[in-house]
């Protein structure tokens, strides 16, 4: 879907522009106080994207007047918005395809730098990773941002195990196009967006999810109701441009006789909203 801006502008090309994601609201007044510090001329507008019906997509641009304010901004904390501490990029560009960033989330809040960069140094060396970026999701969750120096060394470091800090395993996400399509081979609305595999998967679509939802919250919800094991793995799908999640998933039964059984009970309830549950036409 392509961006649309708040006031009809059209992006050029070579601005000094931030990319702004994970923002629960476009509040444009926090953003221009957080970075006025700078000066009172330093942002030249904010721009918010939204969907064709007007949803709020989550995330924008910031354009600043310089290529100095932006240096600045980026080396600064970025902006909290209702609370929920946002991801800049000074590097990403809306069409600019790259990806050369993995993320990194279920991270536990004892988790530290050295902990993700000792895993990957390990495995790619230390120039491959060349930053982590950090955001705290409302129930105190923590992601992970990291930026390789190449999309190869990101490619790599996603099909290497994830890191486990304090005996839990993180969840590892590419942000590339492929991988995005991978982990939604079908969109709200039902239609099929990315390819399929010859193997019979048994999938329950799961939208209407909250921010933080993770695996537990469905795992915990069907376990007792049809027994333990009988989901395969749960996946989530993600934006290609921040890792920001895009509020569905899917998960992946045994059987067709365990996904049946599944899709008869109630769906889940995570934090007061009740999620929405959908059995595949190719599961059937």
């Amino acid at each position: 879907v392509r961006p649309r801006h708040n006031d009809g502008y059209v992006q050029k090309q070579n601005e000094h522009k931030m990319f702004l994601g994970q923002c629960p609201d476009p509040d444009t007044a926090a953003v221009k106080a957080h970075y006025q510090r700078l000066g009172e001329d330093a942002i030249d507008r904010v721009h918010w994207c939204h969907r064709d019906n007007d949803a709020f997509r989550g995330f924008g641009f910031v354009y600043f007047r310089t290529a100095e304010f932006l240096q600045q901004a980026g080396a600064m904390d970025p902006p909290t918005i209702n609370g929920r501490v946002t991801v800049v990029d000074i590097n990403s560009g809306f069409n600019n395809g790259r990806a050369n960033r993995i993320v990194l989330s279920g991270c536990p809040s004892t988790i530290e730098e050295s902990d993700i960069k000792s895993h990957y140094a390990r495995a790619l060396g230390d120039a491959a990773l060349t930053s982590v970026t950090w955001a705290t999701m409302p129930d105190g969750h923590v992601r992970a941002f990291l930026q390789f120096s190449t999309a190869q060394f990101a490619k790599q470091a996603a099909e290497l195990e994830p890191p486990i800090v304090d005996g839990q395993p993180l969840r590892v996400c590419l942000r590339d196009k492929s991988a995005d399509a991978a982990a939604a081979q079908t969109g709200p609305d039902g239609k099929p967006v990315g390819p399929t595999g010859s193997q019979k998967e048994y999938k329950m679509f799961i939208r209407n999810c909250p921010q933080w939802i993770e695996d537990k919250h469905i795992l915990d919800h069907y376990t007792p109701l049809i027994g333990e094991g009988v989901i395969q793995k749960i996946e989530w799908a993600t934006s290609r441009l921040d890792g920001s999640f895009r509020g569905f998933g899917f998960a992946f039964f045994n059987s067709l006789e365990d996904l049946t059984k599944a899709a008869k009970h109630p769906p889940p309830v995570v934090d007061g909203r009740k999620v929405e549950v959908n059995v595949s036409h190719r599961s059937i």
